[in-house]
């Protein structure tokens, strides 16, 4: 399996990288791009650009809790030297400007994981009490 060979190389890369330079710091350049060549040959795990059940689920619960947001699902990836990259879709929200003295444009909005906005609006609702 290609997964397993290319776990088994980096295992061999750190096993290197630990006895000959870390323990002085200094990597020569033909040695960061063997590290860098390990990295962009890395195997694709899961590749789709079509949302699973469980992800539109997911989006739908998100819309229930908070209706007065705009909440959109978006691909995003994780890399793993060990395994490669993964893709995967998550819920977004949609936010305006943090101070929110402009209003809120598509030009002046962006979205942030539905993780990261429940730990703000968390924040928030801590300073309010």
């Amino acid at each position: 399996m290609y997964v397993s060979g290319y776990g088994a190389r980096y295992g061999m890369l750190m096993l290197v990288d630990t006895l000959a330079f870390a323990w002085h710091g200094h990597r020569p350049s033909w040695w960061v791009g063997e590290m860098v060549k390990h990295r962009f040959a890395s195997p694709l795990i899961t590749c789709s650009s079509v949302p699973t059940e469980q992800d539109f689920e997911a989006l739908h619960e998100a819309q229930r809790l908070y209706p007065d947001r705009t909440l959109y699902l978006a691909l995003g990836s994780e890399y793993s030297p060990w395994f490669g990259t993964r893709f995967f879709h998550h819920v977004k929200v949609l936010v305006g400007d943090w101070d929110g003295s402009l209003p809120s444009r598509p030009t002046n909005r962006y979205g942030i994981s539905l993780e990261q906005f429940r730990r703000l609006e968390v924040g928030r609702n801590k300073g309010l009490t």
